[in-house]
């Protein structure tokens, strides 16, 4: 018998000796939130493993097991930016019941959770930076030996008209080269911020519309700052004459798909003047009527090619447009021009 006979032999001999059956090992059918599975040699078996804890102590939640968010209509656990509730029988990942807690003042960044050591309770484990709403004018608050003033905040501005806000001077007491703060302007009226004697991203002042944001630092000296801008949205007509003058009296029928906040017009001829009239009406059956403008002053172009105005309170009575309604703009004046057109910007 040649050497690989006999070592065949010998494990067959072996394994008639000790009994051993091998079979592949069946997957377990582990509940959710389980961890890692577990292979044992000497049962070949495999089992599972504890329930996941994240490095930080954290078990994860379950959303079959009665999370509910602040609306309480759906299974899912979603910061709403108010308070959020937790259902009495709601469990973790490992059928474990959490207490029925109630979370309040929530602001946004917050990332809650619930501790799953000991007597799982639920909390407010990343909360995100401190809000400071104002409806007014407001100064910046810097640092001072009792408190943090307004750094590492979010300032939100909320005035329905200008808001004029201002900044001590970079690098002044409460306001070193590690001061940093964000603003937002949430409400109808622009905010303006002007520091003392320091520049803002090089300019003596920054300007946010509605719904700007800007992250603001001191470098010691001057301040920059990161703006995230709000991006208008525009509707308007344009009129071709193929060449020849255009006519008074024409009309252009648009559909404003958005909600917004009339901001500024614009109006471009190729040569001569021209005068628009812009009537809405709510989404319906019917187009707008003259009965339905919203031009107090109907807004013009009576020299050059061009003209913007960014104060479009003095033309239009209106300024907010709703999401679906109906737009008539009518070229209503116009003289040697063969090509015109008017641009409505408004902010969301």
């Amino acid at each position: 018998m040649n050497a690989s006979l006999r070592l065949l032999f010998l494990c067959a001999v072996m394994i008639f000796t000790l009994g051993i059956q091998w079979q592949p090992s069946v997957l377990p059918d582990c509940p959710e939130g389980a961890g890692e599975l577990n292979y044992t040699v000497s049962t070949n078996e495999i089992t599972c493993g504890p329930p996941f804890q994240s490095p930080l102590g954290y078990a994860p939640l379950n959303p079959a097991n009665n999370l509910s968010d602040v609306n309480s209509t759906s299974t899912s656990l979603v910061n709403l930016g108010g308070q959020i509730n937790l259902a009495a029988t709601a469990k973790d990942g490992a059928g474990t019941t959490i207490l029925g807690t109630t979370l309040t003042s929530r602001t946004h960044g917050d990332v809650p959770c619930y501790d799953g050591s000991g007597t799982p309770t639920w909390r407010n484990c990343e909360p995100g930076p401190a809000t400071n709403t104002q409806t007014g004018n407001y100064a910046i608050l810097g640092t001072s030996a009792t408190s943090s003033g307004d750094k590492g905040k979010v300032v939100r501005s909320n005035k329905s008209t200008a808001a004029a806000y201002t900044i001590a001077q970079a690098g002044s007491a409460g306001f070193d080269a590690l001061y940093s703060v964000r603003l937002c302007s949430v409400g109808t009226g622009a905010t303006t911020l002007t520091p003392a004697t320091s520049t803002i991203n090089g300019a003596a002042a920054l300007v946010l519309r509605q719904w700007d944001c800007a992250d603001i630092n001191s470098d010691g000296a001057n301040y920059h700052a990161s703006v995230s801008r709000n991006p208008p949205k525009s509707f308007g007509g344009s009129f071709d004459g193929g060449g020849s003058a255009l006519v008074p009296g024409t009309t252009v029928p648009i559909a404003i798909p958005f909600s917004c906040t009339i901001s500024a017009w614009s109006i471009s001829v190729d040569t001569g003047t021209a005068t628009f009239d812009l009537w809405k009406i709510a989404t319906g059956t019917a187009l707008p009527t003259v009965s339905n403008t919203i031009t107090s002053t109907k807004p013009a172009i009576a020299s050059n090619t061009h003209i913007r105005d960014t104060s479009p309170s003095g033309e239009f009575s209106s300024l907010d447009v709703t999401g679906g309604d109906v737009l008539i703009v009518k070229l209503d004046a116009v003289s040697s021009a063969t090509k015109a057109n008017i641009t409505v910007e408004c902010m969301l």
